[in-house]
């Protein structure tokens, strides 16, 4: 593609200015026929003001115009995707936490927030899904889904994102893709009696949950920005609900579990030195 040169948005306002500004000194003249130049020439710049800026106005209204459809598509592309990053941390928290403090997405993902889970959540234990199946393979399931997801959406609508939305998307991708399943797999062959929680077998990547509420964000100025031009064929942003209270949640540990979980497991590094 050829490169070709842009002016700073800035120069052609500031030569009207300069321009502007040396009109008015001429009709502070003595000479009347200086002052009526200089009042004349007012009267040019702004009337050329007025068509060179309002057809810029028109030129850039109606590109807005012809982009709505693409913009929609990459939005609903976006927040579908967080959608299932939220709601997987979300289920996660209530399944395994089972309090209500979090009362925000940025809450949710907060640092605390996100080591409860990791520490508070039994990939053994079933997820409230359909097909039944343990967490282990839910998680994965969900995390190759955004994964791959991700990647689709740089594909298609890379060209037309904001750098902040494409930065945020290629950070899911970069650091995304874990699989407990390959872990589990080597534990199995190798007999590493690693405890089960979540933390065992996936990282807490900071960038990661910042991307996902970058992203959240975008979508509601977005889906505003769109409603607002009429585009009614989109869904509303993931909306934060207070989190159910459970006492007693379906994927913790037993109590004591995870201590004997961890007590085996460095017994086995124990027993590994000293090989």
């Amino acid at each position: 593609m050829k490169n070709t040169y842009r002016l700073p948005f800035w120069v052609i306002p500031g030569l009207f200015l300069v321009l502007l500004g040396s009109a008015y000194l001429l009709t502070r003249s003595a000479s009347a026929s200086i002052s009526e130049l200089g009042s004349n020439l007012i009267s040019e710049l702004l009337g050329a003001a007025v068509i060179i800026f309002g057809i810029d106005y028109l030129i850039r209204r109606r590109e807005e115009d012809r982009l709505l459809p693409i913009r929609a598509s990459a939005y609903e592309d976006v927040r579908i995707m967080t959608h299932w990053a939220l709601g997987l941390w979300r289920d996660a928290y209530e399944e395994s936490v089972g309090d209500d403090i979090p009362s925000s997405w940025k809450e949710l993902l907060s640092e605390d927030a996100i080591n409860k889970v990791l520490i508070s959540l039994d990939i053994t234990k079933q997820a409230k899904v359909h097909p039944p199946q343990p967490w282990e393979n839910y998680f994965d399931y969900v995390s190759n889904r955004i994964h791959k997801h991700a990647e689709r959406v740089l594909e298609r609508h890379g060209s037309f994102l904001d750098p902040e939305v494409h930065n945020a998307i290629y950070t899911l991708i970069y650091y995304g893709g874990h699989s407990i399943s390959q872990i589990r797999a080597i534990d199995r062959h190798d007999d590493i009696p690693r405890p089960t929680n979540l933390g065992g077998y996936t990282p807490a990547i900071r960038e990661w949950f910042d991307a996902v509420l970058t992203l959240h964000t975008w979508t509601i100025g977005t889906y505003e920005f769109l409603s607002s031009r009429k585009i009614t064929n989109i869904h509303a942003p993931f909306q934060f609900a207070s989190l159910q209270i459970k006492t007693t949640p379906p994927a913790a540990f037993s109590p004591g579990e995870l201590q004997a979980q961890s007590n085996k497991f460095r017994q086995w590094q124990e027993n590994k030195k000293g090989e």
